[in-house]
């Protein structure tokens, strides 16, 4: 059984590490031939399951004892891990950040071809930046589908939900913005706005809505899977033209009329959007399917399992001569 190490920065706020661990241990009928530990270095999660506590001789003896090393966002501190052993290492891309956590996408890449890491991204619209494969992350489909309340009946308002890891980033103002306005119009509309709980407490009050607002201009997140996952319509959006475009060439969803998972929306008209899913239940159910038809397709744990074992025995030694030169040139 080969080891592979994911040492995330804590910069990856969906929790793909963990997520990606989770995957291979649910399929131990499907054996891959690896063995996957995580280990979160830095932490700006919330009560998300973690698998190895962090410290440092841990970290130490399980890179040493590693076959391929998973690293996120960045090749920084990994030449003191590597102690020269030109370990494999697959890089693994969570986006463009800003605020919270800054990262140089570019210089990311750039390092990681230098030394001969394997690319891959948690977001589609990487693969337009660089050698990145896009490596969907993955989820108990069936645990999350356990989740899930009863929809809408009766007269009980329609619940509309949006759970922000940045608010700006998230275009919450507009979120908030939208359900007054409709909640204005007298429609029967709840806003739910998750923030501060545990990951438990986000999924427990997610599943109680009827409608999930994820964001409005990077495409979707893990808030998305997951209320796909539920069974839950979900609004989001894409500003740039050319990442919709791969969106929807890559998702190749037949089930939705405009290519793309989520009903879409803009700050400017998802007041419009929202007042038609909140009065429409045949339509909160036509996205509904559209959504958990997307992730059995590209968030099952098998699917991960199978990408990422070939990602992993793709895996080549690297060279930390390169890294060095990289992380001196940037100083």
């Amino acid at each position: 059984m080969r080891l592979a190490f994911n040492l995330s920065t804590g910069a990856d706020t969906g929790g793909a590490a963990i997520r990606e661990v989770e995957a291979f241990r649910s399929l131990p009928g499907r054996s891959s031939g690896w063995a996957v530990r995580a280990m979160v270095a830095a932490t700006n999660y919330i009560g998300y399951p973690q698998d190895m506590r962090y410290s440092l001789r841990i970290l130490h003896d399980t890179y040493d004892a590693a076959d391929v090393v998973h690293l996120n966002h960045t090749l920084h501190g990994h030449i003191w891990y590597d102690q020269g052993q030109g370990k494999p290492i697959v890089l693994e891309h969570h986006g463009l950040h800003h605020g919270s956590f800054d990262v140089d996408l570019a210089g990311a890449i750039r390092m990681g071809s230098e030394i001969g890491a394997v690319q891959i991204g948690s977001t589609v619209n990487l693969e337009l930046f660089g050698p990145i494969e896009w490596a969907p992350i993955p989820y108990d489909l069936t645990a999350m589908r356990r989740l899930r309340r009863a929809p809408a009946g009766g007269s009980r308002p329609i619940r509309v939900g949006h759970a922000p890891t940045n608010r700006l980033i998230k275009s919450t103002d507009a979120f908030i913005a939208a359900l007054e306005q409709l909640r204005g119009e007298g429609l029967a509309v709840e806003p739910v706005l998750i923030e501060g709980v545990s990951h438990a407490a986000c999924l427990a009050r997610k599943a109680s809505c009827d409608v999930f607002v994820d964001q409005l201009n990077l495409g979707y997140g893990c808030n998305a899977i997951e209320a796909w996952a539920m069974g839950i319509p979900v609004v989001g959006g894409v500003a740039d033209a050319e990442w919709r475009s791969h969106m929807v060439d890559r998702y190749a969803l037949p089930e939705s009329e405009t290519g793309l998972p989520f009903v879409s929306a803009t700050e400017e008209t998802l007041a419009d959007v929202l007042r038609d899913l909140v009065l429409d239940a045949d339509l909160r159910s036509h996205w509904a399917g559209v959504g958990v038809q997307h992730v059995e397709n590209w968030h099952s744990q098998s699917g991960s399992v199978a990408q990422m074992t070939r990602i992993y025995g793709s895996a080549g030694a690297t060279t930390p001569g390169a890294a060095s030169v990289a992380v001196r040139r940037r100083k």
